[in-house]
């Protein structure tokens, strides 16, 4: 758990992604207003997305606001599920509410069998041209990042995640008649949630706010930290932070 639980502000639950430890927000958290306190956290190694968010939520603020990046999407929404009335507005960050097709699924399964047959290391290095941005893909420091929280993620929880994925539900109805606030960021050029269709989801979403950062590809977390740091605290100061198109926060 953050030790960062106690800091003044508004709460907001920083939830990670596949591959990802509590690292991956270093520069948004340093980006952040000091009116907002975040609570980054680690997803356990379970393999049901309902279950991590019944561990989170017993660690969690009576309230709060909650980001979910990519896989932490999957969970923040069945936080949502859980526990809606402790849920202050939503943030999903290069995610989708859609359940997987038959075809990630297949996908997710070899992947499995890649990392039981000890390949883990290999198979996320092998991902990094597809998560990143082109113009970030020479960047070490991004690289010499995931290659660390990769290393303390582990195959163990990358294979628990993975089952997670496949076995997820659609929330696509869940996330569409939701009365809270809710904030779709994208990365301008994500190639593993096409930027496209999480604009649609957004459209899909009464009041809820778009933005796509350029210069970001799924990794938007670490690419554009700022960026995505801002465009939080300005939904978030929103009145009420709510009533908003898509598209406002582009």
């Amino acid at each position: 758990m953050s030790d960062l639980v106690d800091a003044p502000g508004e709460p907001l639950v920083l939830v990670p992604g596949l591959n990802n430890s509590t690292r991956l927000w270093n520069g948004l958290i340093a980006a952040l207003p000091r009116s907002i306190a975040p609570h980054p956290v680690e997803c356990p190694a379970l393999d049901d997305v309902d279950a991590v968010a019944a561990a989170l939520l017993s660690r969690l603020p009576p309230w709060f606001w909650l980001c979910g990046f990519s896989f932490g999407g999957y969970v923040a929404l069945a936080m949502l599920a859980r526990a809606p009335e402790r849920v202050k507005g939503l943030a999903l960050v290069a995610t989708t509410a859609r359940a997987d097709s038959e075809r990630q699924k297949e996908a997710r399964r070899a992947s499995i069998a890649r990392a039981a047959a000890g390949e883990y290391e290999a198979l996320t290095a092998s991902q990094a041209r597809f998560v990143f941005h082109p113009d970030n893909l020479d960047r070490s420091d991004l690289q010499d990042l995931r290659r660390a929280m990769a290393r303390e993620y582990g195959a163990e929880r990358f294979m628990a995640h993975l089952a997670a994925c496949i076995a997820r539900p659609d929330r696509s109805d869940l996330v569409a008649a939701s009365h809270i606030p809710v904030l779709v960021a994208a990365g301008e050029a994500d190639q593993v949630v096409p930027t496209e269709r999480q604009r649609q989801m957004a459209e899909s979403i009464p009041g809820a706010c778009f933005v796509a950062v350029s210069g970001a590809g799924h990794m938007l977390p670490v690419e554009r930290p700022a960026d995505l740091a801002h465009a939080l605290a300005a939904w978030m100061a929103m009145p009420a932070a709510a009533g908003v198109p898509a598209e406002a926060g582009r």
